[in-house]
């Protein structure tokens, strides 16, 4: 009597975990604290022009779904590379602090956020 009680048992396992609804994939939860903005930058010593270097470390819910506006100077040229290089002049007698803006859109959320950061520049020599 074990025995079939026991089959009975193994049968209906094996039927129940067939049968079970199984849920759909769930995405990622879209949230107000994506995209983050956040870049550094390199290359700005010693005297104008000097060509800096911009390091992305933006995080989003998905990296390949994201935009990218870089802003150089106030109301100054644009880029959307993920990394990408400016040339800042500097023909004064004063340090110079350019603001850079970057701009993150999650083309999938269509959420974006903005960090700025000032960029010194060291007078050209003359």
């Amino acid at each position: 009597m074990k025995k079939p009680v026991l089959l009975s048992l193994l049968m209906s396992l094996f039927v129940l975990s067939f049968c079970t609804k199984t849920d759909k994939p769930k995405e990622p939860a879209v949230s107000d604290t994506y995209p983050v903005a956040a870049f550094a930058f390199e290359g700005n010593q010693g005297p104008a022009p000097v060509t800096v270097q911009f390091i992305n470390h933006c995080e989003a819910i998905n990296l390949d779904s994201t935009y990218y506006t870089w802003t150089f100077g106030e109301h100054g040229p644009q880029s959307h590379e993920t990394n990408p290089a400016f040339t800042f002049h500097n023909n004064t007698n004063q340090l110079i602090n350019y603001p850079v803006k970057l701009t993150v859109l999650d083309l999938i959320s269509d959420l974006s956020q903005t960090r700025t950061f000032n960029v010194p520049v060291n007078p050209a020599d003359k």
